[in-house]
């Protein structure tokens, strides 16, 4: 068994606001997004299939000509390599977990890295 804190963990920002991997497996991968106040994430696709739950904030996700409102509570399912969009229409910073199966990385380090090459690509 595993525990940790989401408050101990080190965020990466990106272009998709802080982004704090904290647990991986084979078979799923756990992240913590914060999205700051208004930030419009370009509508992109993973190879992966991603369940978004809302903790905290207010969300708009697009897909094709669907746009779905999520607050807090809420959770919403987003197939592998289908484009989607989210925006955080609030002036607060929303407050996600993602979970990805399966994960395109095996370990949080291996996702820091992921998301540094990233960083230097921009």
């Amino acid at each position: 068994m595993k525990i940790m804190a989401i408050k101990d963990i080190e965020g990466l920002l990106t272009p998709e606001g802080i982004i704090k991997p904290l647990l991986f497996t084979d078979k799923v991968g756990l992240q913590y997004l914060e999205l700051p106040a208004r930030l419009d994430v370009t509508p992109h696709s993973h190879p992966q299939d991603n369940i978004l739950y809302c903790i905290e904030g207010v969300v708009e996700v697009s897909s094709d000509d669907k746009t779905t409102t999520i607050s807090a509570d809420s959770v919403i399912f987003v197939p592998a390599n289908e484009v989607a969009g989210i925006k955080n229409i609030s002036d607060e910073p929303a407050k996600l977990l993602c979970v990805s199966a399966p994960p395109v990385v095996k370990s949080a380090e291996e996702f820091k890295k992921l998301l540094k090459s990233f960083q230097k690509e921009r």
